[in-house]
């Protein structure tokens, strides 16, 4: 089980927030699945229609120092992948400059 967080938001509904690892592909694939074209294309500024294989392995390798990246649940909500967690409904992250190790770049 992963370290979560349940917070409650201000309209009374409650959100788990956890550390996002590999066993994270199909939740990630499956919110893939659920953006709009539109937002297909400002997050990868390409309309592709499904997630290469790279990009998936790049956002699932996750190492938590490096590469940081938090995964928010909606726990009312039933998973589409079989996650106790709920509903995958967001993903914060940042990774840490190579070049200047005090500077990440947040997504």
């Amino acid at each position: 089980m992963h370290p979560a967080g349940t917070l409650m938001l201000s309209d009374g509904a409650e959100i788990r927030i956890r550390q996002v690892d590999g066993s994270d592909r199909d939740a990630l694939l499956a919110g893939f699945q659920r953006l709009s074209p539109e937002s297909r294309f400002l997050r990868f500024f390409s309309g592709v229609p499904q997630m290469p294989d790279a990009v998936v392995d790049r956002l699932t390798d996750v190492d938590q120092h490096r590469h940081v990246a938090l995964g928010v649940f909606d726990p009312a909500r039933p998973s589409d992948v079989g996650s106790n967690d709920g509903l995958g409904i967001g993903v914060g992250r940042y990774f840490v400059s190579a070049a200047d190790p005090t500077q990440a770049e947040a997504a």
